[in-house]
């Protein structure tokens, strides 16, 4: 069993904070781990940490890109997990465990699905994120950085339809 506590700052979930999520959801260490190996597995969730740092920082770049150039339009884009993102995190995540002591331990499909996964339910979880406060806060932005989308139209169709589909569920918004 393992318990965690969140600390949040009160802002939509930064890159970080969803990195170290996805890491946490792909190495799972017990709470009774000791010794090297339990090093080791820090050592792996720590490199897949990084790597889904730089990947969240591409989403957000991508999304902003999104609403920038399409505004409310970009909320009917695809929720599915941006593929190049999704395809570059998994590859260099199975490139971190092929290079870890947990090798040997990797070695079914079952394991790239599990990763696949995982990063896509995180991936989409922070494209939700963007959209979300884009179209119920007219905000874009990262953690407490977040600023006002000057194409942002609160009467519009698609901010509607996104608000009355229950997308706007304030995700990261301390209640």
């Amino acid at each position: 069993m393992q318990f965690g506590v969140l600390v949040t700052d009160n802002g939509k979930h930064s890159g970080e904070k969803l990195a170290i999520a996805c890491a946490t959801d792909i190495v799972q260490i017990g709470a009774d781990a000791t010794g090297q190996q339990a090093i080791d597995g820090r050592k792996l969730e720590n490199r897949i940490i990084e790597i889904m740092e730089a990947k969240f920082a591409e989403l957000a770049a991508f999304e902003h890109a999104g609403i920038a150039t399409r505004g409310t339009e970009h909320l009917t884009e695809s929720m599915e997990a941006h593929p190049e993102i999704l395809n570059s995190a998994v590859s260099e995540i199975g490139d971190a465990i092929v290079r870890s002591p947990f090798a040997s331990w990797f070695t079914s499909d079952r394991v790239d699905s599990y990763v696949r996964a995982s990063v896509a339910k995180w991936l989409t979880a922070g494209q939700h994120m963007h959209r979300d406060w884009f179209a119920v806060h007219g905000m874009v932005g990262n953690g407490t950085a977040l600023i006002s989308a000057a194409n942002h139209n609160p009467e519009c169709k698609h901010v509607k339809d996104w608000i009355a589909r229950g997308a706007g569920l304030n995700i990261g918004v301390a209640v």
